[in-house]
């Protein structure tokens, strides 16, 4: 609900538990609550308490570029004339639709400023960005261009989401400390070493204390900043980041903010992350079937042909895989990483009577048929780079580096652009193809746009060009599920998810850093977007299958093994497993997660999914490497249950608050050498748990 209060001249934007306040005062807008629903309008009334010692300003709804504003700035212009000070004054306001939209002016240098906000009531999240409108006749150089938010709190921890190529997605937390704190990305994707995901707590735990926490919308350079001042609540600026940016904002021309997606909770970490995967699988995500994919990377490499490839689509068949992908190496000449990205026609060495022949087999199969593709690179040693060498980016003075043997194309320039969209429109109309898995495999280093004198644009011009491929190509091919990948999990934000069904979440598909991963991304994304395979990862023995497949149940699973090398009986457990798997994945897909953190037993990762209706759910549980145990009995607490109901686990009766309070118990089945008393450190079980309706 949004509702302005005008003897107040407030504006009072408020879900089911969260409200967030903001106030005219002296023609500025101030940011003066966001935080837990109060009962009455007058508990939002500030009660003023003016510090004698204090002359600066603080809370800004949009913290400007103002000499008297101390807090973090996010945004800042530099007019014709060269005065960079800003004077954002309020004007009027429109109310429709759940939405808030503001009109702030600074009339002396024709610039308008809209701020939008939508509320999502029964959601308890909210939406902000603005736009910046240049109606004089001067150019506007933005320098900045963030969002604004203050948390409530003078002391508190700051929750991130760090990691590495092969490690991403960790979370971190961490006391706030005087000064500013940020994260960020600069290599023109979202990046590998933080996620736009954040949260702020003042003692919160899983279940229990103030969170608020917020989602950033953007796949490219980005940066979330949080600044702590004596005596000031803490302030956090979210946008794009500032490094290398300008945009030159010419007459008429906008601009727009990146969306920022926020909440609160007084429920703890767990509880923000169920909000989160709520938001997104009700208003981001299209609603599609997802199928149990098989990639045959693993298998073949860049030796894929329609001989090998037609072997391995009978055996993940068998195996009932729902859709067969082919990865790297079917187009151009294609034999390894050094050459014919780019030349998006069909390698006929390795595919002599077209995809034609494959796709017929996969289908017959009973599967449908996907395929990689990178469309933003080029190799060098390729016919397209050869032909147009002026569709790279970079600078014309410098050499441009290569990394993984390949350049980026300038997908700004329309002539690109259209190449983009026309060989992948060609390849989905020609071929019975319904999923596409888009790679980006190296970050943007040369940012040189050639002849363009404002080359720092391109920080957003090539991400909006991207945007725009993609919906050109969903509009066209509704049916088709895209899936984002970029050299694993860089290219993971909720704003790609308007673009893409689903996210590579990491290239380390090895099962036990897997739960390390897949558990930070729960903090900000939902299971069904999270793509997560069986491999061979350091061997066939190093981690039982069935903990690498409990693992990647965690998620959206494919199989990425190499089938050949396992036995009619060992294939026969894969069939089992995924039949398993059918059984529970709408619970995995759309059910509430628990992340269970049981203190006795710090080598235990309990995962659960609980239907909405709580009626039915699964807990995955896992034992990781400890001192050698044999015998250990693990008593099990399970949470959001209803307590007054009674639950059927392996043929026995608890009500929900029991198995809440007091848990159950339960062993794992123990792989054990007597001769050399070792044993598998390495287990995992499934639980499944119902109402009993009949008693």
């Amino acid at each position: 609900m949004i509702r302005y209060l005008d003897e107040e001249r407030m504006f009072l934007i408020s879900t089911d538990n969260m409200a967030y306040v903001i106030k005219i005062e002296d023609s500025k807008l101030t940011n003066i609550y966001f935080g837990e629903k109060l009962v009455f309008d007058f508990d939002y009334i500030p009660e003023i308490k003016k510090n004698i010692f204090i002359n600066w300003s603080w809370n800004y709804e949009l913290s400007d570029r103002s000499e008297n504003n101390y807090a973090n700035t996010a945004f800042k212009v530099l007019y014709h004339d060269g005065v960079r000070d800003c004077e954002l004054l309020y004007k009027n306001y429109e109310i429709f639709d759940n939405k808030l939209k503001i009109e702030l002016f600074d009339e002396f240098y024709g610039m308008k400023i809209f701020l939008f906000y939508e509320v999502f009531e029964h959601d308890n999240i909210i939406k902000k960005y603005y736009e910046v409108n240049n109606i004089s006749d001067q150019k506007i150089n933005i320098e900045i261009l963030k969002n604004s938010l203050y948390i409530p709190i003078l002391e508190g921890n700051f929750n991130y989401l760090k990691g590495m190529w092969g490690h991403e997605t960790n979370i971190v937390h961490e006391k706030i400390n005087q000064g500013i704190k940020s994260i960020g990305s600069r290599t023109g994707n979202t990046g590998h070493l933080f996620n736009p995901y954040f949260s702020i707590d003042d003692g919160a735990d899983e279940d229990n204390g103030n969170v608020w926490f917020g989602l950033l919308g953007w796949s490219g350079n980005w940066s979330i900043d949080v600044h702590k001042q004596d005596y000031e609540y803490i302030n956090i600026s979210a946008g794009y980041n500032e490094w290398d940016f300008n945009y030159i904002l010419l007459p008429n021309e906008s601009i727009k903010s990146p969306e920022l997606i926020f909440g609160f909770t007084n429920e703890g970490f767990g509880e923000s992350s169920r909000i989160l995967h709520s938001f997104i699988r009700k208003h981001i995500l299209r609603k599609i079937d997802r199928k149990i994919l098989y990639n045959s990377w693993e298998a073949t490499g860049f030796d894929v042909n329609e001989s090998n490839q037609m072997k391995l689509a009978e055996l993940a068949s068998k195996i009932g895989i729902e859709l067969f992908v082919v990865d790297d190496g079917w187009f151009g000449k294609r034999n390894d990483d050094k050459a014919g990205l780019g030349d998006w026609y069909i390698n006929k060495e390795k595919f002599s009577r077209g995809l034609f022949p494959l796709i017929k087999k996969v289908k017959e199969l009973g599967m449908d048929f996907g395929i990689w593709v990178e469309p933003e690179m080029v190799n060098p040693d390729s016919q397209l780079y050869r032909n147009h060498p002026d569709w790279i980016l970079g600078y014309e003075s410098r050499k441009k580096t290569e990394i993984r043997n390949q350049l980026v194309l300038n997908i700004i320039k329309k002539e690109v652009k259209d190449y983009i969209i026309d060989f992948m429109t060609d390849l989905l109309s020609n071929n019975d193809i319904s999923f596409i898995k888009w790679d980006f495999n190296r970050p943007i280093l040369e940012s040189g746009f050639m002849n363009k004198i404002n080359s720092k644009s391109i920080w957003i011009d090539y991400v909006e060009s991207f945007y725009y491929i993609l919906d050109i190509l969903k509009r066209r091919f509704p049916y088709v599920i895209f899936e984002s990948c970029a050299g694993g999990g860089g290219r993971i934000d909720i704003e790609i998810l308007k673009y893409a069904d689903q996210v590579w979440t990491s290239d380390n598909t090895n099962p036990y850093d897997r739960l390390i991963i897949q558990k930070g991304f729960s903090y900000a994304y939902p299971s069904n977007i999270m793509m997560a395979w069986v491999t061979d990862w350091a061997g066939k023995e190093t981690y039982p299958l069935k903990y690498r497949f409990h693992s990647a149940m965690l998620g959206s699973l494919g199989i990425g093994s190499n089938l050949n090398n396992y036995s009619e009986e060992e294939l026969n457990i894969f069939s089992n497993l995924i039949k398993d798997y059918k059984d529970i994945r709408n619970i995995v897909y759309e059910g509430d997660l628990y992340r269970v953190n049981m203190t006795d037993y710090k080598n235990l990762e309990i995962f659960e999914y609980l239907k909405e209706n709580k009626e039915e759910g699964v807990a995955f549980i896992f034992q990781n490497p400890t001192e050698f145990d044999i015998f250990n009995v693990y008593k099990i607490k399970l949470k959001g249950l209803n307590e007054s109901y009674v639950y059927e686990i392996e043929n026995k009766l608890y009500s929900g608050k029991s198995l809440m309070k007091f848990g159950f118990y339960m062993q794992f089945d123990s792989d054990i050498d007597y001769l050399n008393m070792k044993k598998n450190n390495y287990m995992s079980k499934i639980i499944r748990f119902k109402l009993k309706k009949n008693i």
